[in-house]
């Protein structure tokens, strides 16, 4: 079990540069999870507190929570509230829309101030969430730390008996104040007035930093000076508030130019064993210079066909490789792509580095995907041998595919040696710029590494890097996360010291795929073993190794007919309370197997399917996840073609049936008998 501390409050808790939760992890040995938000009042912070309490229970270690304006009312409503007055959050666990502060739009917000909001109320009410919030930690043991944002948020002069004797029931030997009863608020006025950021109220992070040493943990110990450097004011570090992914791209993306995306510089999923890079799984990969990586080994990313299309997103034109965005956006002006949610994940200021940099320059990448080798046990229906050995072998066995003539044919036709062109003796020059580019630089620069394959369990040098991780992590960037991309079909024992070698790594996430339910899902994923994945995943789950569960789902035309009750399933485990979401990527290649193969009538259908899925489950899903599902509705509806140069419909059906009716024979399969939906029609191709 991994223990953390756990921190509540407003804005003066997190805010959108660094405040004392972050500083907490210079003064002690645990993990820090801050769940602070902006305009919180009383009532929320207590319920956030007992909320995290129920979810995480004996695995805090201790609490902190910093008490908020007594002035501060929750709306909570079903429907989306238009206005400015306050912020917003869905708690992904209560499911509760709260409007935190007060009622968005400010003639109502006016109105209940008026006829509703009493002073004296509100003092009584932080009463009692705070006596409620410390019987509930004690109630379990929770080790906690209270403070005040602003001395206002107790008083002494007491309306009532009732509210002195309620202060009295209080355990104030829990809370933490400056001179006497003040809060954050005042130390930071008193002692760091200088450093606010000019127009901003909440306390700047030097503030944060010594409330932390000094008041907090009352430490004698410095930070390192770089580390203090970080804390004087930079214009350029604050970030622009953000409601949501439209209000992102039209204000961070979009005003730097129409097409830029900011993977083009600090992303990349490179294929090492065969020397092929792209910047997202959606371009087509490029080779990488043999002769390059010689003396530069981050050219297996900083290639010169990356940073002609860098040239081309600072100059707002549209890079041809990733029309997967451009056919997403062109739906309509409210349409959010994949580049919002491949640049979001890197701050506003590297955005605004990248694009003012010339486009020449080499970058360090923030997150990568690598593929060590293409080693699989599984030959999915829409991958092919250029990724997996079992391919590979079921082509050199049974030879190519015939009769295809539409895009992605000649995936079928053989096998893909150029994908392995180094034997497993041999030296691969581009592994090895890998290892010279991570010991160097990418150990500190990245964010996220995410092994994928293959299946990367059964490549030598998966198991290469987490020795190095083993005996090496202290140099890591700290907060990194490691992230593997696994099939869940390995064998048992494998799994097991797979376990034992990430145990010890905190920042450990585990990417899945699956998108249809027991025969359909081994259909498509030829080599699965549905109940065994599912155990797996479960295990994996509910060992509490991986702090997160991701799910990646490839939309091909075969697994709409039980998407919804795959995507069920995943809901399950959301109740249990730990973080698992799934997202849903388009399959745009081969074109023959792309959900827009299917005739009108089954994909309405399918479209209506998902469309009820949506309505019933939207209350537990992540904002990513309602827009990936509600993209996918709408590209159902609306595209035509899978993408530029596909061949007709007509063509591509045939190349549907002709596929699929070889790969029956070869994998023992029934096509009719696995999908009686899609079946029917495909009966009559």
């Amino acid at each position: 079990m991994k223990f953390k501390i756990v921190t509540h409050g407003c804005s003066f808790t997190k805010y959108k540069w660094g405040c004392w939760p972050k500083f907490i992890k210079w003064f002690s040995d645990y993990d820090v999870s801050n769940r602070g938000r902006p305009g919180s009042s009383n009532e929320t912070i207590s319920r956030a507190v007992i909320d995290s309490v129920m979810e995480l229970k004996s695995s805090i270690t201790h609490m902190y929570i910093m008490w908020s304006g007594v002035d501060r009312y929750e709306v909570i409503s079903d429907d989306v509230l238009h206005g400015s007055e306050t912020y917003c959050n869905e708690n992904g666990r209560t499911k509760l829309k709260t409007w935190y502060g007060g009622h968005p739009e400010k003639e109502k917000h006016e109105y209940y101030r008026r006829n509703f909001w009493n002073e004296n109320y509100q003092y009584y009410r932080t009463l009692e969430h705070i006596l409620r919030t410390q019987h509930f930690l004690a109630s379990y043991s929770i080790p906690y730390t209270m403070m005040v944002f602003n001395k206002d948020v107790i008083r002494t002069n007491f309306f009532s008996n009732s509210e002195r004797d309620l202060y009295n029931e209080i355990d104030w030997s829990k809370f933490i104040f400056y001179d006497k009863n003040k809060g954050l608020h005042e130390y930071a006025t008193e002692n760091f007035k200088d450093d606010y950021y000019p127009g901003d109220q909440h306390p700047p992070p030097k503030a944060h930093y010594y409330w932390t040493k000094n008041i907090m943990f009352q430490s004698e110990i410095f930070a390192p000076k770089h580390e203090l450097d970080k804390l004087e004011w930079n214009p350029e570090e604050i970030e622009v508030p953000i409601s949501n992914d439209l209000d992102y791209k039209k204000k961070i993306l979009d005003t730097k130019s129409a097409s830029f995306c900011g993977a083009k510089w600090y992303n990349a999923t490179i294929w090492l064993g065969s020397g092929m890079t792209t910047s997202c799984h959606h371009p087509l990969p490029h080779k990488i210079n043999l002769e390059e990586i010689k003396t530069n080994p981050s050219a297996i990313h900083n290639t010169k066909e990356k940073k002609e299309q860098r040239r081309q997103m600072q100059c707002g034109e549209r890079p041809a490789g990733c029309e997967y965005c451009w056919k997403i956006e062109d739906m309509g002006k409210d349409a959010i792509s994949d580049r919002v949610y491949k640049s979001k994940i890197f701050s506003q200021n590297a955005l605004q580095t990248a694009f003012d940099t010339d486009y020449k320059k080499d970058h360090n990448l923030k997150t990568l995907e690598i593929a060590f080798d293409r080693t699989c046990q599984f030959a999915c229906s829409y991958c092919n041998p250029a990724f997996s050995t079992t391919w590979a072998n079921d082509i050199k066995q049974k030879g190519a595919y015939t009769g295809l003539t539409s895009d992605g044919r000649n995936h079928f036709t053989h096998s893909h040696e150029s994908a392995e062109p180094y034997k497993k003796d041999e030296t691969n020059p581009y592994v090895e710029a890998f290892y010279k580019w991570w010991e160097t630089d990418l150990h500190k620069s990245l964010d996220e590494l995410r092994i994928t394959g293959g299946e990367p369990m059964m490549s030598p040098n998966l198991w290469r890097l987490l020795d190095w991780i083993e005996t090496q992590g202290d140099k890591m960037n700290p907060n990194m996360t490691i992230a593997v991309n696994s099939n869940l079909g390995a064998k048992k024992e494998i799994i097991e010291k797979f376990k034992k070698k990430i145990y010890e790594f905190p920042g450990f996430e585990l990417y899945t795929s699956n998108e249809a339910t027991y025969q359909q899902a081994e259909y498509i994923r030829d080599g699965l073993d549905y109940t065994q994945w599912h155990e797996n995943l479960c295990d994996f789950i509910w060992s509490g190794i991986p702090k997160a569960v991701h799910n990646m789902c490839t939309i091909n035309s075969l697994c709409l007919e039980s998407l919804p009750q795959f995507l069920e399933t995943l809901i399950a485990f959301k109740h249990t309370g730990k973080q698992v979401n799934f997202t849903l990527n388009i399959l745009r290649f081969p074109s023959f197997q792309s959900p827009l193969v299917l005739p009108d009538d089954l994909r309405n259908k399918f479209k209506g399917d998902i469309e009820k899925f949506l309505t019933t489950n939207e209350k537990w899903l992540e904002g990513m996840e309602i827009n990936h599902t509600q993209r996918l509705i709408d590209y159902l509806d609306v595209v035509k073609t899978p993408h530029a140069g596909a061949a007709t419909q007509d063509k591509l059906q045939k190349d549907f049936k002709m596929f699929y009716s070889q790969y029956d024979k070869r994998r023992g399969k029934d096509f009719e008998k696995t999908f009686p939906i899609i079946g029917e029609w495909y009966r009559g191709i």
